[in-house]
């Protein structure tokens, strides 16, 4: 077995104005991140495409939840998130709107994304039956971190603290 990481970001107050209109809409989280068992790390930025690089998660306020994946599993993740780097695939202002309207259609390019859909994607890519309930085009950060928790399977671990502590 090996395990997938996935780091939820909660802002605080010095953080950029987006990052606080994403918590008002779906409070308390803003983005999301994928890492993997060497630290590599993955996710989508503002006006950036999908990045792979290796991260600390340093940064404060970051809270983890560690998945619990098959070889195979792993490999299909992987793949998956390093296919949409080599692709450039950029970042999706309006899906990042309209993933906060799941009532509402969007027919969701598939050359953009924005973080909590390629996470979600991600996931999904494994193959792992909990995850294919899932609707990444309306999956935000907090919406995946509450999916994450209603799961209470033996595959996820909850950290015991989070990387910082809110104050």
């Amino acid at each position: 077995m090996r395990a997938v990481h996935v780091l939820f970001y909660r802002p605080n107050k010095e953080d950029r104005w987006l990052n606080h209109v994403v918590t008002t809409f779906n409070p308390p989280f803003s983005h999301c991140d994928l890492q993997f068992d060497d630290n590599l790390a993955t996710s989508i930025y503002q006006s950036e495409p999908v990045y792979m690089e290796t991260k600390s998660f340093s940064r404060l306020n970051y809270e983890r939840h560690s998945i619990c994946v098959t070889d195979e599993e792993y490999k299909k993740i992987r793949t998956f998130c390093e296919l949409k780097h080599k692709e450039k695939v950029f970042f999706d202002p309006l899906g990042m709107v309209m993933s906060f309207f799941p009532l509402l259609y969007w027919n969701a390019p598939s050359n953009k994304t924005f973080c909590s859909r390629y996470i979600t994607e991600a996931l999904q890519a494994s193959g792992k039956n909990e995850f294919k309930a899932l609707d990444a085009v309306h999956t935000t950060p907090s919406s995946l971190y509450k999916f994450l928790n209603s799961q209470n399977k033996g595959f996820l671990h909850i950290s015991d603290s989070r990387l910082h502590k809110v104050i």
